[in-house]
């Protein structure tokens, strides 16, 4: 999946999947306008050194498991639970 992204991007891109640790990839983190990801370890991890993200869940997971202050962001759901 990554392969595909990086290969449609418009703009130079470089997958750094395998390259770097957590020390390193906070370092990448700290160069970056925002962070587009499901919620996972590394989303978390761009939040904690200051990184805007835009987190991806799934419908049941916001409700459990969104962000604080989410009443104050704005959530956008899907209920789609499959592709169409």
């Amino acid at each position: 999946m990554v392969d595909v992204v990086v290969r449609t991007m418009r703009a130079p891109a470089r997958s750094l999947v395998d390259e770097v640790m957590v020390g390193g990839l906070a370092g990448v983190y700290t160069r970056s306008a925002i962070l587009v990801s499901n919620d996972t370890g590394p989303r978390h991890l761009a939040q904690a050194v200051g990184t805007a993200t835009a987190g991806i869940y799934w419908c049941g997971n916001v409700i459990n498991a969104g962000h604080p202050t989410r009443a104050r962001r704005g959530v956008h759901l899907s209920w789609t639970a499959q592709r169409p």
